[in-house]
């Protein structure tokens, strides 16, 4: 990338009359393509520590889901009230967590490495909220 927008210093030597020329903008545009790889930079190391907590969350995820389905069921033999309130907000939570988590990746600010577990955490708390709050289907 630098090559391609960034003169090197023989090359501007070699443009006679025009060496001088854009000498501010190509400090510029060198200091946005180092924010633009800063950025790339923690998108892969965020990527990176999702992929290692990724087996972890199944740990929780699992047995997350199957209470979730034992409560359902639980729910449609003995006339509990599943609740359509909680169950929309639990599949709106985990959807403004994983849309929030996505845009974070993208952030060129510093994240905490607790963030990304803690939202992994939350999300499979709500699908079980989700999957325990399922409507009845007799």
């Amino acid at each position: 990338m630098y090559q391609t927008l960034i003169p090197s210093e023989e090359e501007r030597q070699k443009s006679k009359g025009m060496q001088d020329m854009g000498k501010g903008w190509f400090v510029w545009v060198k200091g946005r393509m180092e924010a633009f790889v800063n950025v790339i930079y923690q998108f892969y190391t965020r990527l990176a520590l999702l992929a290692a907590w990724a087996p972890y969350m199944l740990i929780l995820f699992v047995p997350a889901v199957y209470d979730g389905m034992m409560t359902w069921r639980i729910k449609r033999t003995n006339f509990d009230y599943a609740s359509p309130v909680l169950h929309r907000y639990s599949v709106r939570g985990t959807m403004y967590l994983m849309a929030g988590l996505f845009i974070a990746f993208f952030i060129p600010i510093a994240l905490d490495p607790v963030v990304i577990p803690m939202t992994m955490m939350t999300c499979c708390v709500l699908v079980g909220l989700t999957f325990g709050n399922l409507q009845k289907r007799v």
